[in-house]
């Protein structure tokens, strides 16, 4: 018997099959890979004890942390950090404390402050526009560490997760970056669900045996 880590059937649904990379950006991120001589490597998906970096929860938690630092001026406030102050009700240092230990394991409610992140990098707030910028490099570094790992007679990019799908300055930054890393990469939405992907898996599992 053949059992494989989930990870596989979202790789194959997304990629309908064929060799690529699945990125999977959604309340967290990684990037897995299989290539034509069926290596796999993995690069990210410790969830978010160890960042969750470059997904929703990722863009969260970059909010979170410059929340802290404007409210003590550390560093210079912007419409992106009044919306959150005003998001949260905070107006005092008891009350930022408060926020920090209430929503320190709440995963995916620190993933819900993505899309007020993306609203506002769509207009031009620096704040937003810099954890953008952090989030799409992290998610460049699982990408290349899995390109690199392996070797790809088709680069293509399947991209899994509603943060990564989204028609966002998210998406179409990172697909600029890896336009400059590798122009020969495709990128596109997932082509199908996992549950599909492992009907593909039972298939060429069945077809080997047969052929053996």
């Amino acid at each position: 018997m053949d059992v494989k880590n989930d990870i596989y059937n979202a790789h194959a649904g997304a990629l309908a099959g064929e060799e690529g990379i699945a990125l999977i950006v959604g309340t967290g991120s990684v990037a897995f890979g299989v290539d034509q001589n069926d290596k796999a490597h993995r690069a990210g998906g410790y969830s978010y004890k160890e960042g969750d970096l470059g997904s929703a929860y990722g863009l969260g938690s970059q909010a979170l942390s410059l929340m802290g630092k404007v409210f003590d001026q550390r560093q210079e406030g912007s419409p992106l950090t009044e919306a959150l102050f005003k998001h949260f009700k905070i107006t005092s240092f008891p009350e930022m404390v408060a926020m920090y230990d209430a929503y320190y394991t709440k995963r995916t409610e620190v993933a819900k402050l993505a899309p007020i992140i993306t609203k506002f990098a769509n207009e031009d707030d620096l704040h937003a526009l810099h954890i953008i910028d952090v989030a799409t490099d992290e998610l460049m570094l699982m990408v290349q560490a899995v390109d690199k790992a392996l070797h790809f007679s088709k680069k293509q990019i399947a991209i899994i997760g509603s943060l990564g799908q989204a028609k966002t300055l998210h998406r179409k930054m990172f697909e600029q970056k890896m336009k400059a890393y590798d122009k020969n990469y495709t990128i596109f939405n997932a082509k199908n669900d996992p549950a599909y992907g492992a009907s593909i898996l039972a298939k060429q599992l069945l077809s080997s045996k047969e052929t053996n």
